[in-house]
Protein backbone atom coordinates (compact mmCIF):
# COMPACT_ATOMS: atom_id res chain seq x y z
CA UNK A 1 0.00 0.00 0.00
CA UNK A 2 1.32 3.28 -0.72
CA UNK A 3 1.69 6.33 1.03
CA UNK A 4 -1.44 8.18 -0.26
CA UNK A 5 -3.86 5.27 0.17
CA UNK A 6 -2.42 4.97 3.31
CA UNK A 7 -2.88 8.19 4.70
CA UNK A 8 -6.57 8.07 2.93
CA UNK A 9 -7.07 4.94 5.03
CA UNK A 10 -6.13 6.76 8.42
CA UNK A 11 -7.93 9.59 8.09
CA UNK A 12 -11.49 7.66 6.97
CA UNK A 13 -10.44 5.15 9.80
CA UNK A 14 -9.60 8.52 12.29
CA UNK A 15 -13.23 10.21 10.95
CA UNK A 16 -14.92 7.12 11.43
CA UNK A 17 -13.61 6.51 15.65
CA UNK A 18 -14.56 9.82 16.18
CA UNK A 19 -17.82 9.68 14.85
CA UNK A 20 -19.02 6.15 16.45
CA UNK A 21 -17.42 8.11 19.57
CA UNK A 22 -19.65 11.19 19.71
CA UNK A 23 -22.69 8.85 18.82
CA UNK A 24 -21.97 6.96 22.00
CA UNK A 25 -21.91 9.91 23.52
CA UNK A 26 -24.09 12.22 22.52
CA UNK A 27 -26.08 10.74 19.48
CA UNK A 28 -26.26 11.88 15.99
CA UNK A 29 -25.51 15.74 17.05
CA UNK A 30 -22.23 14.72 18.61
CA UNK A 31 -21.60 12.56 16.32
CA UNK A 32 -21.59 14.94 13.72
CA UNK A 33 -19.64 17.83 15.56
CA UNK A 34 -17.01 15.32 16.38
CA UNK A 35 -16.75 14.05 12.39
CA UNK A 36 -16.76 17.67 10.96
CA UNK A 37 -13.87 18.79 14.02
CA UNK A 38 -12.09 15.57 12.58
CA UNK A 39 -12.65 16.46 9.31
CA UNK A 40 -11.16 20.20 9.78
CA UNK A 41 -7.94 18.91 11.86
CA UNK A 42 -7.17 16.15 9.27
CA UNK A 43 -7.74 19.45 6.56
CA UNK A 44 -4.86 21.58 9.07
CA UNK A 45 -2.70 19.34 9.35
CA UNK A 46 -2.78 18.73 5.43
CA UNK A 47 -2.29 22.14 4.94
CA UNK A 48 0.52 22.51 7.94
CA UNK A 49 2.49 19.56 5.39
CA UNK A 50 1.96 21.69 2.43
CA UNK A 51 2.80 24.67 3.60
CA UNK A 52 6.65 23.06 5.64
CA UNK A 53 6.94 21.22 2.20
CA UNK A 54 6.78 24.39 0.28
CA UNK A 55 9.09 26.22 2.46
CA UNK A 56 11.49 23.65 2.62
CA UNK A 57 11.45 23.23 -1.60
CA UNK A 58 11.70 26.92 -1.09
CA UNK A 59 14.91 26.85 1.26
CA UNK A 60 16.74 24.58 -0.67
CA UNK A 61 16.27 26.63 -4.08
CA UNK A 62 17.21 29.60 -2.13
CA UNK A 63 20.76 27.62 -1.00
CA UNK A 64 21.32 25.76 -4.67
CA UNK A 65 21.05 29.69 -6.10
CA UNK A 66 23.44 30.83 -3.49
CA UNK A 67 25.68 27.53 -4.17
CA UNK A 68 25.54 28.99 -8.01
CA UNK A 69 26.26 32.64 -7.42
CA UNK A 70 29.30 31.59 -5.21
CA UNK A 71 30.93 29.20 -7.59
CA UNK A 72 30.29 32.47 -9.98
CA UNK A 73 32.31 34.56 -7.73
CA UNK A 74 35.08 31.98 -7.10
CA UNK A 75 35.33 31.49 -10.77
CA UNK A 76 36.13 34.78 -11.48
CA UNK A 77 38.14 35.18 -8.67
CA UNK A 78 40.48 32.53 -10.59
CA UNK A 79 40.28 33.75 -13.20
CA UNK A 80 41.36 37.21 -12.52
CA UNK A 81 44.70 35.15 -10.79
CA UNK A 82 45.01 34.06 -13.95
CA UNK A 83 45.12 36.70 -16.06
CA UNK A 84 47.59 38.19 -13.54
CA UNK A 85 49.70 35.19 -14.11
CA UNK A 86 49.65 35.56 -17.65
CA UNK A 87 50.04 39.08 -17.79
CA UNK A 88 53.22 38.45 -15.28
CA UNK A 89 54.58 35.88 -17.84
CA UNK A 90 53.87 38.24 -20.84
CA UNK A 91 55.68 41.42 -19.15
CA UNK A 92 58.69 39.36 -18.68
CA UNK A 93 58.90 38.13 -22.18
CA UNK A 94 58.07 41.36 -23.51
CA UNK A 95 61.44 42.97 -21.27
CA UNK A 96 63.38 40.00 -22.40
CA UNK A 97 62.66 40.71 -26.03
CA UNK A 98 63.22 44.37 -25.49
CA UNK A 99 66.81 43.47 -23.89
CA UNK A 100 67.55 41.27 -26.74
CA UNK A 101 66.66 43.81 -29.26
CA UNK A 102 68.53 46.47 -27.36
CA UNK A 103 72.01 44.29 -27.20
CA UNK A 104 72.30 44.90 -30.92
CA UNK A 105 75.43 46.57 -31.18
CA UNK A 106 74.71 50.60 -31.99
CA UNK A 107 77.59 50.41 -34.62
CA UNK A 108 76.14 47.08 -36.43
CA UNK A 109 73.11 48.78 -36.84
CA UNK A 110 74.49 51.94 -38.67
CA UNK A 111 76.02 49.85 -40.87
CA UNK A 112 73.48 47.88 -41.10
CA UNK A 113 71.11 50.99 -42.16
CA UNK A 114 74.01 52.46 -44.38
CA UNK A 115 73.28 49.15 -46.24
CA UNK A 116 69.76 49.67 -48.88
CA UNK A 117 69.64 45.70 -49.08
CA UNK A 118 69.29 46.08 -45.12
CA UNK A 119 67.74 49.25 -44.70
CA UNK A 120 64.08 48.41 -44.84
CA UNK A 121 65.14 45.94 -42.26
CA UNK A 122 66.48 48.02 -40.23
CA UNK A 123 63.23 49.78 -40.37
CA UNK A 124 61.23 46.99 -39.82
CA UNK A 125 63.12 45.97 -36.44
CA UNK A 126 62.36 49.53 -35.07
CA UNK A 127 58.98 49.46 -35.61
CA UNK A 128 58.50 46.25 -33.91
CA UNK A 129 60.59 47.73 -30.88
CA UNK A 130 58.08 50.45 -30.94
CA UNK A 131 55.24 48.06 -30.96
CA UNK A 132 56.61 45.96 -28.31
CA UNK A 133 57.19 48.89 -25.99
CA UNK A 134 53.70 49.59 -26.14
CA UNK A 135 52.74 45.61 -25.62
CA UNK A 136 52.33 45.66 -21.46
CA UNK A 137 50.05 48.77 -21.45
CA UNK A 138 48.24 47.61 -24.13
CA UNK A 139 47.61 44.41 -22.90
CA UNK A 140 47.17 45.66 -19.11
CA UNK A 141 44.12 47.14 -20.70
CA UNK A 142 42.62 44.87 -22.01
CA UNK A 143 42.49 42.83 -19.16
CA UNK A 144 41.28 45.89 -17.39
CA UNK A 145 38.61 45.81 -19.31
CA UNK A 146 37.65 42.37 -19.89
CA UNK A 147 37.66 42.02 -15.62
CA UNK A 148 35.82 44.97 -15.87
CA UNK A 149 32.84 43.60 -17.66
CA UNK A 150 33.25 40.09 -15.94
CA UNK A 151 32.62 41.72 -12.69
CA UNK A 152 29.95 43.85 -13.89
CA UNK A 153 28.13 40.95 -14.99
CA UNK A 154 28.26 38.97 -12.20
CA UNK A 155 26.95 41.90 -10.52
CA UNK A 156 23.97 42.83 -12.05
CA UNK A 157 23.22 38.57 -12.11
CA UNK A 158 23.62 39.10 -8.54
CA UNK A 159 21.48 42.03 -8.21
CA UNK A 160 18.98 40.17 -10.28
CA UNK A 161 18.49 37.13 -7.98
CA UNK A 162 17.72 39.83 -5.14
CA UNK A 163 15.32 41.92 -6.88
CA UNK A 164 13.40 38.52 -8.41
CA UNK A 165 13.99 35.94 -5.89
CA UNK A 166 13.08 32.74 -8.07
CA UNK A 167 12.12 29.77 -6.59
CA UNK A 168 14.19 28.31 -8.79
CA UNK A 169 17.37 29.17 -11.18
CA UNK A 170 17.19 31.89 -14.30
CA UNK A 171 17.88 30.95 -17.83
CA UNK A 172 21.22 31.09 -18.77
CA UNK A 173 22.20 34.89 -19.33
CA UNK A 174 26.04 34.18 -21.40
CA UNK A 175 26.81 32.76 -24.15
CA UNK A 176 24.31 33.09 -27.15
CA UNK A 177 21.30 33.98 -24.61
CA UNK A 178 21.10 37.64 -23.71
CA UNK A 179 23.84 39.00 -20.82
CA UNK A 180 23.03 40.04 -17.15
CA UNK A 181 23.95 43.53 -17.63
CA UNK A 182 20.83 43.77 -20.31
CA UNK A 183 18.06 41.46 -18.65
CA UNK A 184 18.69 43.40 -14.78
CA UNK A 185 18.23 46.47 -17.53
CA UNK A 186 15.06 45.03 -18.96
CA UNK A 187 13.61 44.13 -15.40
CA UNK A 188 14.01 47.25 -14.08
CA UNK A 189 12.49 49.05 -17.55
CA UNK A 190 9.25 47.39 -16.31
CA UNK A 191 9.21 46.63 -12.46
CA UNK A 192 10.72 50.06 -11.83
CA UNK A 193 9.78 52.18 -14.47
CA UNK A 194 6.28 50.72 -15.00
CA UNK A 195 6.50 49.04 -18.60
CA UNK A 196 3.14 47.56 -18.79
CA UNK A 197 2.81 46.31 -22.66
CA UNK A 198 5.95 45.02 -23.97
CA UNK A 199 7.35 43.28 -27.42
CA UNK A 200 9.93 41.50 -28.12
CA UNK A 201 11.69 40.20 -31.72
CA UNK A 202 12.98 36.66 -30.94
CA UNK A 203 11.94 34.76 -27.67
CA UNK A 204 14.53 33.19 -24.96
CA UNK A 205 15.78 34.52 -21.36
CA UNK A 206 14.80 37.94 -21.61
CA UNK A 207 10.80 36.61 -21.87
CA UNK A 208 11.39 34.52 -18.71
CA UNK A 209 12.98 37.92 -16.89
CA UNK A 210 10.60 39.89 -18.10
CA UNK A 211 7.39 37.91 -17.39
CA UNK A 212 9.11 38.18 -13.91
CA UNK A 213 9.53 41.85 -14.06
CA UNK A 214 5.41 41.98 -14.75
CA UNK A 215 4.61 39.48 -12.26
CA UNK A 216 6.47 41.56 -9.67
CA UNK A 217 4.71 45.04 -11.00
CA UNK A 218 1.28 42.89 -11.09
CA UNK A 219 0.35 43.66 -14.58
CA UNK A 220 1.00 44.15 -17.84
CA UNK A 221 2.09 41.11 -20.67
CA UNK A 222 4.81 40.61 -22.68
CA UNK A 223 4.14 39.40 -26.01
CA UNK A 224 7.47 37.68 -27.70
CA UNK A 225 7.44 36.93 -31.67
CA UNK A 226 9.68 33.69 -32.81
CA UNK A 227 9.90 32.72 -36.07
CA UNK A 228 12.10 29.22 -34.99
CA UNK A 229 9.23 26.77 -33.43
CA UNK A 230 11.49 25.06 -31.36
CA UNK A 231 12.75 28.29 -29.89
CA UNK A 232 9.28 29.18 -29.00
CA UNK A 233 8.04 25.63 -27.40
CA UNK A 234 11.81 25.98 -25.13
CA UNK A 235 10.64 29.51 -23.78
CA UNK A 236 7.49 28.58 -23.48
CA UNK A 237 8.46 25.29 -21.45
CA UNK A 238 10.85 28.06 -19.68
CA UNK A 239 8.35 30.10 -18.83
CA UNK A 240 5.45 26.94 -17.72
CA UNK A 241 8.36 25.26 -15.41
CA UNK A 242 8.23 28.82 -13.05
CA UNK A 243 4.39 29.77 -13.49
CA UNK A 244 4.70 32.62 -15.86
CA UNK A 245 2.91 31.63 -18.57
CA UNK A 246 -0.21 34.38 -17.35
CA UNK A 247 2.48 36.89 -18.07
CA UNK A 248 3.75 36.29 -21.12
CA UNK A 249 3.26 34.89 -24.42
CA UNK A 250 5.31 33.29 -27.32
CA UNK A 251 3.63 33.93 -30.55
CA UNK A 252 4.57 31.77 -33.60
CA UNK A 253 5.48 34.19 -36.39
CA UNK A 254 7.28 32.96 -38.92
CA UNK A 255 9.84 35.27 -41.56
CA UNK A 256 7.55 36.10 -44.07
CA UNK A 257 8.29 39.10 -47.15
CA UNK A 258 7.58 42.69 -45.85
CA UNK A 259 7.53 45.89 -47.80
CA UNK A 260 9.23 49.03 -46.67
CA UNK A 261 8.64 51.12 -49.39
CA UNK A 262 10.38 49.98 -52.20
CA UNK A 263 12.55 47.31 -50.88
CA UNK A 264 11.19 44.06 -49.86
CA UNK A 265 12.81 42.43 -46.79
CA UNK A 266 12.42 39.09 -44.44
CA UNK A 267 10.84 39.63 -40.97
CA UNK A 268 8.04 38.41 -38.63
CA UNK A 269 4.59 38.12 -39.83
CA UNK A 270 3.25 41.53 -38.70
CA UNK A 271 -0.57 39.40 -39.02
CA UNK A 272 1.14 38.40 -35.37
CA UNK A 273 1.85 41.86 -33.65
CA UNK A 274 -0.09 42.71 -30.74
CA UNK A 275 -2.29 45.99 -30.37
CA UNK A 276 -0.56 48.99 -28.95
CA UNK A 277 0.48 50.95 -27.82
CA UNK A 278 4.00 49.44 -27.12
CA UNK A 279 5.93 51.05 -24.50
CA UNK A 280 8.40 49.01 -24.74
CA UNK A 281 10.16 47.26 -27.22
CA UNK A 282 13.00 44.94 -27.54
CA UNK A 283 14.74 43.83 -30.68
CA UNK A 284 17.17 41.03 -30.44
CA UNK A 285 15.60 39.02 -34.05
CA UNK A 286 15.84 37.97 -36.32
CA UNK A 287 19.47 36.63 -36.06
CA UNK A 288 21.90 37.70 -37.81
CA UNK A 289 22.13 34.51 -40.40
CA UNK A 290 18.88 35.95 -42.02
CA UNK A 291 20.98 38.48 -43.88
CA UNK A 292 22.19 41.75 -43.36
CA UNK A 293 20.13 44.18 -42.10
CA UNK A 294 17.69 41.78 -40.64
CA UNK A 295 16.80 43.47 -37.58
CA UNK A 296 16.08 46.80 -39.36
CA UNK A 297 12.36 46.61 -39.85
CA UNK A 298 11.69 46.36 -36.69
CA UNK A 299 11.24 50.60 -35.81
CA UNK A 300 10.13 51.62 -39.29
CA UNK A 301 7.14 48.72 -39.31
CA UNK A 302 6.59 49.75 -35.63
CA UNK A 303 6.88 53.39 -35.02
CA UNK A 304 3.64 54.27 -35.10
CA UNK A 305 2.60 51.42 -32.75
CA UNK A 306 4.68 52.68 -30.16
CA UNK A 307 3.22 54.94 -27.23
CA UNK A 308 4.72 58.56 -26.78
CA UNK A 309 7.36 57.52 -23.72
CA UNK A 310 8.42 54.22 -25.52
CA UNK A 311 11.66 53.22 -25.28
CA UNK A 312 13.51 50.95 -27.77
CA UNK A 313 16.36 48.40 -27.48
CA UNK A 314 18.19 46.95 -30.15
CA UNK A 315 20.76 44.16 -28.60
CA UNK A 316 23.76 42.87 -29.95
CA UNK A 317 25.12 46.01 -30.91
CA UNK A 318 29.13 45.32 -30.76
CA UNK A 319 28.51 43.92 -34.10
CA UNK A 320 28.96 46.31 -37.02
CA UNK A 321 25.43 45.25 -38.66
CA UNK A 322 23.63 45.74 -36.04
CA UNK A 323 25.39 48.67 -34.67
CA UNK A 324 24.69 50.45 -38.25
CA UNK A 325 20.99 49.61 -37.99
CA UNK A 326 20.57 51.35 -34.29
CA UNK A 327 22.48 54.83 -36.19
CA UNK A 328 19.99 54.83 -38.75
CA UNK A 329 17.05 54.62 -36.84
CA UNK A 330 18.65 56.96 -35.15
CA UNK A 331 19.27 59.36 -38.57
CA UNK A 332 15.75 58.07 -40.48
CA UNK A 333 13.53 58.75 -37.15
CA UNK A 334 14.46 62.22 -35.81
CA UNK A 335 12.80 61.83 -32.53
CA UNK A 336 14.58 59.61 -31.35
CA UNK A 337 17.82 60.18 -29.47
CA UNK A 338 20.45 57.09 -29.73
CA UNK A 339 22.73 55.97 -26.22
CA UNK A 340 24.93 53.35 -26.57
CA UNK A 341 24.85 50.76 -22.99
CA UNK A 342 28.05 49.83 -22.50
CA UNK A 343 26.86 46.27 -21.83
CA UNK A 344 29.04 42.94 -22.80
CA UNK A 345 27.26 42.24 -26.02
CA UNK A 346 26.14 45.96 -26.77
CA UNK A 347 22.57 47.51 -26.58
CA UNK A 348 21.97 50.89 -28.19
CA UNK A 349 18.58 52.96 -26.36
CA UNK A 350 16.55 54.71 -28.52
CA UNK A 351 14.18 57.35 -26.12
CA UNK A 352 11.91 59.97 -27.81
CA UNK A 353 13.48 63.03 -27.23
CA UNK A 354 11.79 65.33 -25.09
CA UNK A 355 9.57 68.16 -26.34
CA UNK A 356 10.05 72.17 -25.23
CA UNK A 357 7.37 73.30 -22.87
CA UNK A 358 4.02 74.73 -24.65
CA UNK A 359 4.74 72.69 -28.25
Amino acid sequence: MNLSKRTAVIATATCAAAMAGGYALGGANLAAYALLSSVLTLAVAKLWRQIDRAQREQTAARAAIEERIATLSKRVSQVRKDQETGLRELSAQVDRTRNRIRQVPADTRRLMAEDDRTGELVRRLDDVAGKVEDLPKQTRLLVREWSRIVYSELEDLTALYRDIEPDRALPELHGWATGADLARFIYQQVAVHGRSNVLECGSGSTTVVLAYAMRARGGGRVTSLEHEPRFAEATRAMLRERGLGEWAEVVDAPLTDVKLGEDVCRWYDTAHLPDGPIDLLLVDGPPASVGPGARYPALPLLADRLSEDATVLLDDTRRPDERAIGERWASEFGEFELTSLPHDHGTMLLTRRTRPSGT
